[in-house]
């Protein structure tokens, strides 16, 4: 199973330059604050199931969850975690909220926090829980994430990144309750103008998870991810991990590039997103009996007797004033070119050698071409 370290590690000499920064030092990275993240899990029944002999959804979830717990404590220990359970039959916040479970509070990682998680693994971990804090229908996702807004806004330290991650393998969850659908849509779009990501760790489930019936209009989606990865639903704990990272990865690259920047944002996110799509191949089309790129070939014929025309045969022309002007095709070429690629120095004077008569000279006046145009004139108005 991978693990999450390679990840996390320094690469080139990145946390050097953000100690050097003095960033580091206190606890803050590239973007000026601390990374935190709130795992929002399905707690409903459908998560304990297994499909096809693999692990329940719910135990992929923890797992995957775990494997973030360790590897924080051991190179970004002082970004802050937290994990809510929604769709349990207990509550547990400091909200009215119903079947909403806060199991950590934003804080930074711990030992004690990876054994909470191993209480729950496997099929003695899962009856446990199912005994101590239950399952529910009747939750609101809309609740779940006000409740992770709560989280955010309870924290007193600086953040950069405040992001939430949603793992569910129901595509639907309000499908007979239009009212909490809307709620919960209402407030994805209120994270979304607060700045807090909230991304889709969906899992299979069977018949399939379809993103477009909820999800597609409340997940954060940026537009140089690959939506292979974004929107295909999770079956083994490598695919989620595979999902996990990607955000991940992204995000640490924006920190160095807003490094780099001055810690200028909005600069980074738009370099980053240029620098992705260099990176992408340009598509190429195949020719379907030999599998061979498809080159085209334009060709011009005369339309008055069929033969083949040559560059040289082909002229370019534009009417102006009723004339029609052709050009050779090395004159539009030329047209293109502003000039010769050079390098120009420039040298400034003093104010005194300016002389007048370079900016002033005799009036000019643009009169219409009356023999353009024919009529008669009857007092002040011509008629055509």
């Amino acid at each position: 199973m991978p693990e999450w370290g390679s990840y996390y590690a320094n690469e080139e000499g990145d946390e050097d330059e953000e100690q050097e920064s003095g960033e580091a030092a206190s606890g803050e990275l590239g973007f000026g604050g601390r990374d935190s993240i709130i795992f929002l899990v399905d707690a409903s029944e459908s998560m304990f199931d297994s499909l096809d002999g693999e692990l329940p959804p719910f135990e992929i979830a923890l797992q995957c969850i775990r494997s973030v717990y360790t590897s924080k404590i051991i190179s970004s220990d002082r970004d802050l975690l937290s994990l809510v359970f929604f769709g349990t039959k207990e509550s547990k916040n400091l909200d009215p909220f119903k079947h909403i479970y806060v199991l950590h509070d934003l804080d930074t990682p711990g030992a004690k926090r990876v054994l909470d998680l191993d209480k729950f693994r496997e099929d003695k971990g899962r009856d446990f829980f199912s005994s101590s804090i239950g399952h529910s229908r009747d939750f609101s996702l809309g609740e779940a994430l006000w409740q992770c807004s709560n989280l955010f806004s309870n924290v007193k330290l600086k953040l950069s990144h405040k992001r939430i991650m949603l793992f569910t393998n129901e595509d639907n969850p309000h499908a007979g309750d239009p009212d909490k659908a809307m709620q919960a849509r209402a407030k994805a779009k209120d994270l979304c103008e607060t700045g807090i990501i909230l991304d889709l760790m969906h899992l299979e489930k069977a018949g399939g998870f379809d993103i477009s019936v909820f999800y597609r209009d409340i997940v954060n989606t940026d537009e140089d991810e690959d939506l292979g990865v974004q929107f295909k639903a999770s079956t083994k704990l490598d695919d989620l991990m595979k999902k996990v990272r990607a955000k991940e990865n992204r995000k640490r690259a924006l920190c160095r590039i807003s490094l780099k920047l001055g810690n200028d944002v909005s600069l980074a996110v738009g370099v980053y997103n240029l620098i992705q799509k260099a990176m992408k191949p340009s598509p190429i089309k195949l020719y379907r009996e030999n599998n061979e790129p498809v080159k085209t070939k334009t060709r011009s014929f005369n339309r008055e007797n069929g033969s083949l025309l040559l560059p040289s045969d082909i002229k370019k022309s534009q009417t102006y004033s009723n004339k029609q002007i052709v050009m050779e095709k090395e004159e539009t070429d030329e047209l293109k070119r502003f000039d010769d690629p050079s390098l120009v120095l420039i040298g400034f004077k003093p104010i005194s050698f300016l002389k007048k008569h370079h900016f002033i000279k005799p009036m000019q006046f643009v009169y219409p071409e009356e023999s353009l145009v024919t009529g008669e004139y009857y007092g002040d108005v011509r008629e055509r």
